[in-house]
């Protein structure tokens, strides 16, 4: 397995248990010695933070004049859980996994906490700075397009209002021009008497676009419409 992680990072790992812990699902997972599974959840949970984390900072240099809320869903895009399982297929992780096969060719989203949790394992093993340069220099430039992310038009509002009329829910949008940044705007949407947290940009169609955006990811909606 040592060669196989060499050939998808460009290193060696110095803790191999690491890695196959991060390539264990649940399914198939055994007690360590303390009791404790030896499955990849904690992992994926460390992974996700890190990539997270990577990927804030990433997007920040790359796009220095673009507001908060670009940013934040150009993020979401490179990790919604359909784009994870690609990339892990991608780099070959689901050759490595270790998961009951009736569950692998059910849950697709297994291959994206796997990934995650391989993120997790270089984190560990390699170091913040390790981890950054492979997911930049590797992950970022090799297997994800950022300008075709970029350009892909997403409707958050549109997607936020066809939902809650299926839901029959009542939904509205309080925006207001922002007192403290001149020409900027504040919206929040307020689903079923609930607000929502505010957004801003710099036009009122674009700051309720925001509001939806954040709104669809507190209802757990945002992944399954990438």
């Amino acid at each position: 397995m040592a060669y196989r992680i060499k050939l998808i990072t460009g290193f060696y790992p110095k803790n191999i248990h690491i890695y196959q812990q991060a390539l264990t699902h649940k399914s198939v997972a055994q007690a360590g010695n303390n009791g404790f599974m030896l499955d990849n959840e904690r992992l994926e949970y460390l992974g996700d933070a890190v990539l997270d984390a990577i990927l804030a900072d990433f997007l920040f240099k790359k796009f220095p004049y673009e507001n908060e809320g670009f940013l934040t869903q150009l993020r979401s895009k490179v990790v919604n859980r359909k784009q994870l399982s690609n990339l892990a297929v991608s780099i070959g992780l689901d050759n490595l996994l270790f998961v009951d096969n009736k569950r692998k060719s059910v849950h697709s989203s297994i291959f994206g906490n796997a990934f995650e949790a391989f993120i997790g394992a270089i984190y560990l093993d390699k170091g913040f700075e390790k981890t950054y340069k492979y997911v930049s220099n590797d992950i970022l430039q090799n297997h994800i397009d950022i300008c075709e992310l970029k350009s892909m038009e997403s409707n958050y509002k549109s997607k936020l209002l066809e939902w809650v009329q299926k839901q029959n829910q009542l939904v509205s949008y309080r925006t207001v021009e922002n007192p403290e940044k001149e020409n900027t705007f504040i919206s929040s949407v307020i689903l079923e008497g609930k607000e929502h947290q505010n957004a801003i940009g710099h036009s009122k169609k674009e700051a309720e676009q925001n509001a939806s955006f954040i709104a669809l990811k507190a209802l757990g909606l945002i992944e399954t419409d990438f």
